[in-house]
């Protein structure tokens, strides 16, 4: 059940975007096809509509995590899975008081230039902080990977916000 609400968060996050985005970009057309150019479209999809879909699975698969029952805490945060999780989760909190530090002082219509930047940022610092964790785990040799769906969600999703970070500094 956590999952499919998570699943409709991106989908509400993505639809409003593609609203947001019509209304403020004019659409470069010729003959009534739309170009599209492949680089900046490929930019637009890592950099802001996957960290739309991977926010809302990350926070459920910690929420999955971190249930009961389940191993104690530090045992716990010692699945790369469980620290995937919980380190994308604080990439967007800190993402959320960066930004909002900014977005305080302007007054806003719309939530979305206050998200799009949001989702810029979380994307680039979850990766990065994944990357660290998961290199910690394995330079301390304590990362033991729970043979549940669990983990290997938490797993997955934090090989693809590593993925995100990859692909956006290969095509800059």
């Amino acid at each position: 059940m956590v999952l499919i609400a998570a699943t409709a968060c991106g989908f509400a996050l993505l639809r409003g975007f593609d609203t947001y985005q019509r209304r403020s970009q004019a659409d470069w057309t010729l003959g009534g096809m739309q170009l599209l150019v492949t680089i900046p479209y490929a930019r637009r999809i890592l950099g802001l509509q996957a960290p739309m879909w991977l926010t809302p699975w990350t926070l459920a698969a910690l929420l999955l995590r971190l249930r009961s029952p389940r191993p104690c805490l530090r045992r716990v945060m010692r699945q790369p899975g469980a620290l995937a999780s919980m380190l994308a989760a604080v990439a967007c909190a800190t993402s959320l008081v960066m930004i909002g530090k900014q977005a305080a002082i302007l007054p806003l219509r719309s939530p979305w230039p206050v998200l799009v930047p949001l989702f810029e940022l979380c994307g680039q610092l979850a990766g990065i902080l994944i990357a660290g964790g998961w290199l910690t785990l394995a330079l301390g040799r304590a990362g033991r990977r729970d043979p549940g769906w669990i983990d290997a969600l938490g797993t997955s999703l934090g090989a693809c916000w590593l993925g995100i970070v990859g692909i956006r500094l290969a095509i800059l």
